[in-house]
């Protein structure tokens, strides 16, 4: 009818030159909102012959901010984001990858222009999930085709190869058997699993065939017929677990030597395809350095990129840390700070963030002993009324923390018995719990007088919260500004926040511009997150009558991307691995770390190869003397002075003093004695000024 009829024609759209543009569409898991993004471009396209063309693809975030819907077009070879103001929609889809529609002739993505917001339970709607049109690309290849290396990753999304589907609808149920009481069901479900397994295995090991054939030419490998090897290990496949079962494979050949073959690196690649990408970034690695593959630095680049846009921490580290432009550098970076952020977030509580009414992971009183050793010795002086041992256990109940099982009832007992005895935490925690019904019933009044009277007794949080709820619950701005300014002066970072984020986007409040830039600045500096993610923002574009700084921007971001939970990982692994003595394998991991830009990790392979030649497998050309230099570039100080060292040798004075002088301003002794020993001995370095 006539309804449909409108909806179908938000499905075409014209460009400002007459063409008409596909829309790339999206759906929220529940159903509530259909999106359709017009006019941006496929990225690369690669054609092989008349008939087959192999797009590069690109990764659409469509995310709901404080101020409107968030969209970011990312490929290998550019990213941009479009914030559209609407507050009418609450959804967020991440990391949906699609083909797109026209394809722009450089290789860049279009501009988005236009997107269309529909609610999900039309019609439209509704048909486009039938169809899943996104999802059912069909693209097929042909194994004898010449794929750029760096593409051959995208093999596994194809939807169909020579007439076998992608692994993922393989794995989706198409098979139907009998109800369980049916005498042959057990049977039905064995046929059915094999089926799924023998066709999941005839996709993979044509994955494989085109890989090696294509890798054979690039890395001058020896192709080893991993498709015949992977028909054999059929039985072996851990469907659940593909990408790790092929990293497991490939790494062990390439570590045993088998480093002509190109089987390892087949797997390996394949691997990063169906698990992690920053198996990608391990082969930019080995290409950047020449261990265990060729030294292929115009290789390592692709595969650099091509991990980049799949979301690779370490890619985009590394790529920051080559990045020729200052905004590209920021760009860089800002992916890794957005992924520490979400992270952070999802760690932090199951709330909202920007929500203040919300209990936080207090640190317990340091005490010695096990877990159950210190829960029983602070049960028994909450049991004698220590109002501070009665908060720290109302905590470890709330969280379940200190090998104690989560009881919020029990909790909220606790907090109240040192809320009695006016304990500013137990105060807070039973008014925040009294404010959600954790624990007690939910009583807005009652929680109102608990946070005022933790407030009085110097808890500074306390006031921020009532800030929240005036400002949410009553929309009293007047009077949520008073209390920010209370926690505030108290050293609260979450209030120094909220007043910034009040003075930046609540118009009924008289915006003050300049003011918020200064509060997220101070929040920033203070250790909020949030803010220091907006002060690179506005840092990095200007704000009011502040010009733009890229560079200053860069260290703001840097507060976060340096934080990395998967970095700190992978340098703990690297830090176990060494303690164990297993120092080649403690190498391998530092030097991907180090191919990164991660500064420790550069110290230490350089510290590894000049400590232990003989136990590291590896070897790098001049390995101490490259990787002491990176760390020196990177501001490490026994680095510059290793560095100012070198050059002394040489004979370059005026050089190695400046370095010299690097390592004296952060605080290394032998920065300083290497100046003293210029001026003891009268040797001209013109003017050097150290802090």
């Amino acid at each position: 009818g006539r309804r449909w009829r409108e909806e179908e024609a938000v499905v075409s759209t014209q460009s400002t030159g007459g063409h008409m543009l596909t829309p790339q569409i999206y759906l929220t898991k529940t159903l509530d909102l259909l999106v359709l993004i017009y006019g941006f471009g496929t990225g690369k396209v690669f054609t092989y012959d008349r008939k087959i063309k192999l797009y590069t693809w690109q990764k659409v975030t469509v995310t709901m901010t404080d101020d409107g819907v968030r969209v970011c077009v990312s490929s290998l070879f550019d990213t941009h984001c479009h914030k559209l103001l609407d507050k009418m929609y609450e959804f967020s889809l991440n990391g949906a990858w699609i083909l797109g529609g026209t394809p722009h002739k450089k290789g860049i993505p279009g501009l988005i222009q236009d997107v269309r917001l529909v609610p999900g339970n039309t019609h439209l709607a509704r048909a486009m999930n039938e169809i899943n049109s996104v999802n059912k690309a069909l693209i097929l290849y042909n194994p004898v085709l010449n794929i750029p290396a760096a593409e051959l990753f995208f093999l596994c999304r194809a939807y169909e190869i020579s007439g076998i589907r992608k692994i993922s609808s393989l794995t989706e149920s198409h098979f139907e058997c009998p109800n369980e009481g049916y005498r042959k069901h057990d049977v039905c479900h064995t046929r059915v699993g094999k089926i799924l397994t023998n066709a999941v295995a005839k996709r993979l090991s044509t994955e494989a065939g085109i890989i090696e054939h294509q890798l054979a030419g690039y890395l001058k490998c020896i192709p080893s017929n991993t498709t015949a090897w992977l028909k054999r290990r059929v039985d072996n496949l851990d469907l659940s677990n593909l990408g790790g079962w092929f990293f497991e494979q490939g790494w062990r050949m390439l570590q045993g030597g088998q480093t002509k073959g190109c089987r390892g690196v087949v797997l390996i690649l394949m691997s990063s395809c169906y698990s992690s990408p920053e198996h990608i970034f391990t082969i930019s690695t080995l290409l950047n350095t020449g261990v265990l593959l060729p030294n292929r630095p115009d290789l390592a680049r692709q595969f650099t990129m091509v991990a980049a846009t799949q979301g690779s921490i370490l890619a985009n580290l590394a790529l920051a840390e080559q990045a020729s432009t200052c905004p590209v550098k920021f760009a860089h970076h800002g992916v890794v700070a957005e992924q520490f952020m979400y992270e952070w977030k999802r760690a932090e509580s199951e709330d909202l963030i920007a929500e203040r009414t919300r209990l936080k992971h207090g640190e317990l009183n340091h005490q010695e002993g096990s877990d159950d050793q210190v829960f029983q010795f602070l049960l028994m002086q909450a049991q004698q009324g220590n109002a501070e041992a009665q908060a720290n256990i109302g905590r470890m109940f709330y969280w379940g923390q200190g090998g104690v099982d989560r009881n919020i009832d029990d909790a909220f007992e606790m907090q109240r018995a040192a809320a009695l005895q006016n304990h500013p935490d137990g105060l807070f925690d039973a008014g925040i719990m009294t404010l959600k019904g954790h624990g007690t019933d939910r009583n807005s009044t009652k929680a109102r007088q608990y946070l005022e009277k933790a407030a009085k007794a110097g808890h500074k949080g306390a006031p921020g919260t009532l800030g929240y709820i005036e400002l949410n619950e009553n929309h009293n701005i007047t009077g949520a500004v008073h209390y920010f300014n209370q926690s505030h002066n108290l050293g609260d970072t979450d209030a120094t926040h909220n007043l910034a984020v009040i003075q930046s986007f609540y118009e009924a409040f008289h915006p003050d511009p300049l003011y918020a830039h200064n509060m997220f600045k101070l929040a920033s500096e203070r250790g909020h997150k949030d803010a220091t993610m907006v002060s690179a923002e506005q840092t990095l574009h200007g704000v009011h009558n502040i010009t733009g700084n890229c560079p200053s921007a860069i260290k703001y971001i840097k507060v976060l991307s340096g934080q990395s939970n998967y970095v700190t990982r992978r340098l703990r692994e690297a830090v176990k691995l060494y303690q164990d003595g297993n120092y080649d394998k403690a190498f391998m991991e530092y030097l991907i770390l180090a191919e990164a830009g991660v500064e420790m990790a550069q110290y230490n392979v350089g510290w590894l190869c000049q400590e232990f030649p003989e136990e590291v497998f590896y070897h790098i050309p001049d390995c101490t003397k490259k990787f002491y230099f990176k760390s020196a570039e990177n501001g490490y100080g026994p680095s510059q002075a290793y560095r100012a060292n070198d050059l002394w040798a040489e004979g370059r004075f005026y050089d190695s003093a400046r370095w010299y002088a690097k390592a004296a301003d952060n605080r290394v002794d032998e920065g300083l004695f290497g100046l003293g020993y210029f001026s003891k001995d009268g040797i001209a370095i013109g003017v050097v000024t150290v802090n």
